[in-house]
């Protein structure tokens, strides 16, 4: 059984309380800063305001709710691999950790390095 510590830890090592898109419906300001980032991305107009982001469920419960529903990216090559094909609870459980899908994803952000560097320290 995973601990509530666990829980909030993505397969591939991100921390879903650390991220705004998980934290919408319960930080005014990660609910704003995602707010923000839909307007730039031209996904949302200027008048829309936060209550369009949860009344529309425009954020992520993580890897561990129901995909279908709220998850941000329910394709995600990771967590297929991960979860689906392979039955684990974390990417570093598979003796190919780190592959090549794992590698390309940690080089794409900090926040990514940091979730590859938190399932180090986990095995």
């Amino acid at each position: 059984m995973k601990s509530k510590f666990e829980e909030k830890i993505a397969p591939c090592g991100l921390f879903c309380n650390k991220c705004s898109l998980f934290l919408v419906p319960h930080d005014k300001k990660a609910a704003n800063e995602v707010l923000r980032w839909f307007k730039n991305e031209n996904w949302y107009e200027n008048d829309q305001k936060v209550e369009d982001l949860i009344q529309n469920e425009d954020y992520c419960e993580g890897c561990r709710s129901l995909r279908e529903r709220l998850h941000w990216s329910p394709n995600c090559e990771i967590l297929k691999c991960c979860v689906d094909k392979k039955g684990l609870e974390f990417c570093n459980e598979c003796k190919d950790f780190p592959c090549e899908v794992y590698k390309e994803w940690v080089g794409e952000s900090k926040m990514h390095q940091k979730a590859f560097e938190s399932l180090q320290k986990m095995k």
